[in-house]
Parts: C-alpha cells; structure tokens; sequence
C-alpha cells in the first residue's frame, strides 16, 4: 500500500502535468 506522502506526492506531479498539457492544448493553433 501507498503511504500517504508518496499519494500526496504523485497527486501533485498529475496535476502539474495535467495543467502543463491543458494550457499547451488551450495555446495551440485551432
């Protein structure tokens, strides 16, 4: 099982890839 800082931890490098990859979808030429 997970502990909760190593959860918290790949919670957080999601989210950044998430808004990475979402601003760079929203910057792209339609």
């Amino acid at each position: 099982m997970m502990s909760i800082a190593k959860m918290g931890h790949w919670v957080n490098e999601s989210s950044q890839f998430f808004n990475l990859s979402h601003m760079w979808i929203l910057r792209r030429p339609s």
